[in-house]
């Protein structure tokens, strides 16, 4: 059993989070989420940020910013049952941390194999700018596409190999949509996606 951590949502007090990573020989994932130490908390160096990527030639990925926020804060709102062909499973129990709350929700496909995973982190903050500033706050990962600033903030991280990864905010929500089975399920997942 391999475990590897990604830093993924800040705080308002807390930069971030750690997150076990998903055990794929066993075909099921398992995430434990503990809260930084201010000492491991930081942003992402300039050296590793991409250029910004809301232009007019280069439209934000998947056109979040054209989507509707959610109606409520409930999980069962914020993750459907049923996006595209991936269908819901495994809800993890949330937690509260400095005002946010946090909660992880895996996905497979329909009638595929158990490999074949999502899971997102939906993040609820305070506020808008509680959420835009943990998404800024991220260190030690690899950016290839990113907006920091407004409503819908985001970046993208090829991820490890294992996993590729897209983290946004729309108001004060994050979703940190990590996929398991490569760049294809991540964009078949993100256009179904309703936020």
């Amino acid at each position: 059993m391999t475990n590897k951590q990604l830093l993924i949502g800040g705080l308002v007090t807390v930069a971030g989070l750690l997150v076990a990573k998903a055990v794929r020989a066993s075909g099921a994932a398992s995430r434990t989420n503990k809260p930084l130490s201010q000492s491991q908390t930081g942003t992402i160096s300039q050296a590793d940020r991409a250029p910004d990527a809301a232009t007019a030639t280069d439209p934000v990925p998947y056109r979040i910013d054209l989507r509707p926020m959610p109606a409520d804060d409930k999980i069962e709102t914020l993750a459907p049952k049923q996006v595209g062909v991936f269908q819901r499973g495994k809800i993890d129990e949330g937690r509260v941390e400095a005002g946010t709350r946090y909660q992880y929700v895996h996905y497979t496909k329909a009638g595929g194999k158990s490999a074949e995973m999502i899971v997102i982190g939906i993040f609820v903050h305070p506020d808008a700018a509680s959420a835009q500033k943990a998404l800024a706050s991220q260190e030690n990962i690899t950016i290839t596409q990113q907006h920091l600033q407004g409503d819908t903030s985001y970046y993208r991280n090829p991820g490890d190999g294992e996993s590729e990864e897209f983290y946004y905010t729309r108001g004060r929500f994050g979703f940190l949509v990590q996929s398991f089975s490569g760049e294809e399920d991540l964009d078949a997942f993100m256009a179904a996606f309703p936020y």
